[in-house]
């Protein structure tokens, strides 16, 4: 319609982690890590996120969306100029959360705050491959020209709430103990499973509750194996997720993996001994 211009908002999944293993890491398609289904924005004059926001709305994806998406907000000219950018501002704040659960309900207090107050609770154990991620963002909107209709962009870097697990284990091929006793792994038998790994946490995510364990994974759809002189080494296909952890140092509710694997001797008079 005459007078309507265009807030352009870019957002981008960039919450790369690093790893002792591979250093700087991102998210994998293939696990849905990057998937962007729906969208919450919430528009705030610069320095005012404590107030509730002038403008949110939400956007749906048509098509499945990785790693960013691109959505564009109809404000008319008062809108723009008189309210979120009133002159001579030339910036406004933006959050976004992504694929906020249909059962969580936006509160009428749209404080940034009040919004990272959220809770968020996620089945992990119920699917090798989960449907999508909850991730937010904060980010600067700018004026590109007041008079034109693409009046404002901005880019806004999305993280991730989930912290993901990728397990990756080097086997020898065998040991001798103090006793001289030959043992042998039986790598297929091996099993992981992680220990109090937490299934609800706020928007904010800054320490997880409601802990579980996953149930024991074994070698099964593996995904990679190279093997050198000292050892076998393999990677699990599908990584564990917990939302944040805060537990003291050696605590019973400290988050921790238990790995299984048996191994077997042969003792001189021929019998088999068997160990995990």
């Amino acid at each position: 319609s005459a007078g309507k211009k265009v807030l352009e908002l870019r957002v981008e999944c960039s919450y790369a982690t690093g790893t002792r293993a591979d250093g700087v890491m991102g998210g994998e398609h293939a696990l849905n890590e990057d998937l962007i289904k729906t969208l919450h924005y919430f528009l705030y004059q610069r320095g005012k996120t404590s107030e509730n926001a002038l403008f949110a709305g939400s956007y749906t994806m048509e098509d499945d969306t990785q790693d960013e998406a691109v959505i564009r907000v109809p404000l008319d000219d008062d809108e723009l100029n008189g309210m979120l950018f009133p002159r001579p501002v030339n910036e406004c704040d933006v959050y976004i959360i992504a694929n906020l659960p249909d059962d969580v309900e936006i509160p009428s207090n749209t404080s940034v705050d009040n919004l990272r107050a959220l809770v968020i609770e996620t089945d992990f154990k119920g699917s090798d491959t989960l449907s999508s991620f909850v991730m937010d963002g904060m980010g600067i909107v700018q004026i590109v020209n007041r008079n034109k209709v693409l009046a404002a962009s901005g880019e806004i870097p999305m993280k991730r709430l989930a912290a993901k697990f990728s397990v990756r284990i080097s086997i020898v091929d065998s040991f001798t103990d103090t006793d001289g006793a030959v043992w042998k792994p039986s790598a297929p038998a091996l099993s992981v499973s992680m220990l109090n790994a937490a299934s609800r946490t706020t928007v904010e995510a800054v320490s997880g509750d409601k802990l579980f364990k996953y149930d024991s994974r074994g070698r099964t759809g593996e995904r990679t194996e190279t093997v050198d002189a000292v050892a076998r080494t393999f990677q699990l296909y599908h990584p564990f997720y917990s939302y944040p952890r805060s537990w003291e140092f050696q605590s019973d509710g400290a988050l921790s993996f238990l790995i299984v694997l048996p191994w077997e001797c042969t003792l001189p008079n021929g019998d088999k001994k068997f160990q995990n």
